[in-house]
């Protein structure tokens, strides 16, 4: 079980906001897109379209399926998301 309500907390006000989300998982793939939603212990996310994933896969698919990933996955302290205003990452910090 997931221990860390504010991890869950950050992910959910994310999800509302709808902003561009970053963060690095734990089997190396770093994500780049937006958080759908979130349950009790992972997040949806929905993959940013990319040219890279479609000559990598050698289809016409520009990302990957929507995935759920497990909060554990999530590497602590890797979580961002991209300011407009400024054009520049802001790290999140439960």
């Amino acid at each position: 079980m997931h221990r860390d309500p504010g991890l869950r907390a950050l992910l959910e006000r994310s999800a509302d906001a709808g902003d561009r989300h970053a963060f690095r998982l734990r089997d190396g793939r770093e994500f780049l897109g937006w958080i759908v939603e979130v349950a009790a212990e992972a997040v949806l996310v929905s993959w940013a379209p990319s040219p890279f994933y479609a000559q990598a896969t050698g289809t016409t698919e520009m990302s990957p399926a929507d995935e759920w990933v497990q909060f554990t996955e999530i590497v602590s302290g890797s979580l961002a998301r991209w300011d407009d205003a400024t054009r520049q990452w802001v790290v999140l910090v439960p």
